[in-house]
């Protein structure tokens, strides 16, 4: 059990567990392993219970907030060990020595000011979107005229920009800012690119503009670039290179889920044979890589944006927009493929005809075609973390359908059986 995001080994007691139970706390929980050696070897202890206590009475006295855990002195291949296990705490951010912590993949490293900012956010159960805006003088002539155009409203005044959210307590937030007609939040850089990086075809910056304005010029941008008209026979047909539904959901995602108070801009970039959309910002740490890829569940960033762009038609509220993008791509043989990074994410939409972009999903697919791969082959073929890809293989592995043959640097996996 190598150690990974969510477990750390301990071969002995050392106060700097502290630092991983603060990190744990602020994110999504954890276990340290005390008589465990850092390559996952378990050695015992000789006094559990004593540890136990010791344990116990650091985490009371040095933590703050006290988080929520839990001590079992458990039996690993035969010698006793102590497990310690931290559960995500709702009273962020939880200190230690006045230092708010988080997990690097397998290290414990201090959160940001920008981080700490966001845990404290969290601990008061508040989004960004919600606090409010730097500038109060804010004009929605945009949005207006699209809700007077695709919605059943009759109306666009103050009483339904309250109706959306936009304006509360007295003033405006930052998803008005977002979606006002002048705003300072981050736009998208739109690219297109010819056979190499250093050739750019074309770029377009939009800054400044409401989120609205954004989404319609990057579908601007995707048609001068992402379609094109064939002659066939006397018929002139529109063909779509990427499926225009797959790039308005993509661009729509991007915009509704992404980090705004990060200051970078959506990215989309156009190739000879696909475009590479990147948004700032992980997944919610309550939306796991699966959900998010499956469509399971529905949690958003920003739900006060998410509302306005799903009265407009642009999304929906129920976590159907990856499947709605796959949906896009049923019968073509390139596929669309998603990375989930700790603070991006990528949506590559391939050309028709252009060689399949989908790497593997799954631990099991990749590892019949791979049998007896690296954590490292399997990592890179997935496009994973580290973290992401232990665990993954972890599960498996608690499933009894893969194996582990070997021990560390010479560990392979293979399907069982």
């Amino acid at each position: 059990m190598p150690e990974s995001r969510d477990l750390e080994c301990k071969q002995s007691y050392s106060r700097s567990f502290l630092k991983t139970v603060s990190a744990f706390a602020n994110q999504e929980g954890g276990r340290v392993l005390f008589g465990v050696t850092d390559d996952g070897v378990p050695v015992g202890l000789e006094d559990p219970v004593q540890l136990r206590l010791d344990i116990e009475n650091a985490i009371n006295d040095s933590l703050s907030p006290r988080p929520e855990y839990s001590l079992e002195t458990k039996e690993l291949q035969g010698v006793p060990v102590v497990w310690l296990t931290v559960r995500a705490g709702t009273e962020k951010p939880y200190l230690y020595h006045s230092k708010a912590y988080k997990r690097a993949d397998a290290a414990t490293v201090p959160v940001t000011d920008f981080e700490l900012r966001r845990l404290l956010l969290a601990g008061q159960h508040r989004a960004y979107e919600e606090l409010p805006a730097a500038n109060q003088d804010l004009r929605f002539t945009q949005l207006g005229e699209r809700f007077l155009g695709r919605t059943q409203v009759n109306r666009f005044d103050m009483d339904t920009l309250k109706t959306l959210g936009l304006y509360r307590d007295g003033c405006y937030n930052n998803a008005a800012a977002v979606l006002a007609d002048e705003s300072s939040l981050p736009g998208a850089n739109l690219l297109r690119f010819g056979g190499e990086l250093n050739q750019i075809l074309d770029t377009e910056r939009v800054a400044g503009v409401s989120a609205v304005e954004t989404y319609e010029r990057a579908l601007g941008f995707y048609r001068r670039y992402g379609q094109h008209e064939e002659l066939r026979g006397s018929d002139r047909v529109l063909v779509e290179d990427v499926p225009e539904l797959a790039f308005r959901e993509a661009v729509a995602n991007g915009l509704v889920h992404r980090e705004w108070d990060v200051p970078a801009p959506l990215s989309v970039a156009f190739f000879p044979d696909r475009v590479e959309m990147v948004s700032p910002g992980g997944l919610p740490p309550e939306l796991s890589v699966d959900s998010y890829l499956n469509g399971f569940v529905s949690i958003q960033r920003n739900p006060l944006i998410a509302g306005v762009f799903a009265r407009l038609g642009w999304i929906e509220l129920y976590g159907t927009g990856i499947r709605r993008i796959k949906e896009a791509y049923a019968g073509r043989r390139a596929q669309p493929s998603f990375e989930v990074g700790e603070s991006s994410l990528r949506i590559t939409l391939p050309f028709a005809g252009a060689a399949s972009a989908e790497r593997p999903d799954d631990i099991l697919g990749y590892l019949d075609t791979v049998p007896d791969a690296s954590r490292d082959q399997v990592q890179e073929a997935l496009g994973l973390s580290r973290t992401q890809t232990v665990r993954k293989l972890n599960d498996a592995i608690a499933a009894g359908v893969v194996e582990r043959l070997g021990a560390g640097p010479s560990t392979r996996y293979r399907l069982v059986g």
